[in-house]
């Protein structure tokens, strides 16, 4: 079970972009075959254009579970966690 608050280790799976091209989120997954979003706001205090300048497919990073909905959409921040696993 994803609990909101909690800490978890994610590999980034894919960046999103929308209609125009501008970067809004990530796919993350949690567990096989278990994914969940992060919202390009949630990655960074500072504001972040292009989220490949800050992470790439394939990285391993610690974020805290901030929403689970009703049909079972899970979000993270990376904003207080924001480091990368080598």
């Amino acid at each position: 079970d994803i609990k909101v608050g909690e800490i978890y280790k994610v590999t980034v799976l894919k960046f999103l972009t929308d209609k125009k091209g501008q970067d809004f989120g990530v796919i993350v997954e949690i567990f096989p075959g278990i994914e969940g979003f992060i919202h390009i706001s949630e990655i960074s205090f500072s504001r972040i254009s292009k989220i490949k300048n800050v992470m790439n497919i394939g990285d391993i990073l610690i974020v805290k579970c901030i929403s689970v909905n009703g049909k079972g959409r899970i979000e993270f921040s990376l904003k207080d966690y924001n480091k990368k696993i080598l």
